[in-house]
């Protein structure tokens, strides 16, 4: 059974999750961030008679689901993404690929990468790497938005918007090179809290590539959230991502998955 919760009282996410935040990583963070008090926050448990088997939690068009036996019903969670429609839905591979194999395969698409944690730090050059200003975002979002991998799933209004809120709240930072007062690489925290963050949303114009850009960008941030003592995190899907990450010093933790609708068709 799902049922929607309203309260979290009892603590009911944290006490399922426990130490394994890093398989459902941005589940955990934006729970931690918004609970139930924001209204583009929705969550859901699942339950077999008195144990949870999945918390699934919705933030605008994404879906996150984690189940820490993987011994949730992928029926049930079916039915629920057709009735909420996310653009995105995340978990665990393993889960993943469970799902697709119910879903429509002419609407979803499917993917597959690492979830990975900074192992070791490796100093390189950071010259010429400023925080993004308000005026930077729709440059950043244009930049994602006609990224094949990953802009697919959003619209380009409401991935400049949300990267805005997200930045202006304090729950992420947003990290840009720029040539001629136009923005040309960019590297942000999808979302972090006082101990752990997301390494997110990596990206340089592709006028740019080869340049080493994405590697100054990406040291920039890790080098201050290392300062402040935070643990970091990352998703990533290509071999191309995986040797910048593996360059900087990051290690997979786990095997990672999602399923998008493409929003370009």
């Amino acid at each position: 059974m799902i049922k929607k919760i309203e309260s979290d009282d009892n603590n009911i996410i944290e006490n399922y999750i426990n130490d394994e935040y890093y398989k459902c990583i941005y589940l955990y963070l934006d729970y931690k961030k918004y609970g139930f008090k924001n209204d583009n926050v929705n969550i859901w448990i699942q339950t077999n008679d008195l144990d949870i088997t999945a918390i699934i939690l919705r933030y605008y068009t994404g879906m996150h689901i984690y189940s820490r036996k993987n011994d949730c019903n992928i029926e049930e969670i079916k039915e629920l993404v057709l009735t909420q429609n996310p653009t995105m839905i995340c978990a665990e591979q393993s889960i993943i690929e469970e799902l697709y194999s119910v879903m429509d395969k002419e609407k979803y698409n499917m993917e597959k990468g690492w979830v990975r944690e900074l192992a070791e730090s490796n100093n390189y050059s950071t010259d010429n790497v400023e925080f993004a200003s308000k005026e930077d975002f729709f440059e950043i979002a244009n930049l994602l938005y006609n990224d094949e991998d990953l802009g697919c799933s959003y619209k380009l209004k409401e991935l400049a918007e949300q990267l805005y809120e997200r930045n202006r709240e304090g729950y992420v930072r947003n990290y840009v090179i720029k040539q001629d007062n136009k923005v040309i690489s960019h590297a942000a925290t999808g979302a972090e809290n006082d101990k752990i963050a997301m390494l997110a949303y990596v990206i340089t114009d592709t006028n740019y590539r080869g340049k080493g850009y994405a590697l100054k960008v990406c040291s920039k941030i890790c080098n201050d959230l290392i300062d402040e003592g935070k643990k970091i995190y990352l998703i990533n899907y290509s071999n191309e991502s995986t040797a910048l990450y593996d360059k900087i010093g990051f290690k997979v933790c786990c095997k990672w998955g999602k399923l998008f609708i493409d929003l370009k068709k």
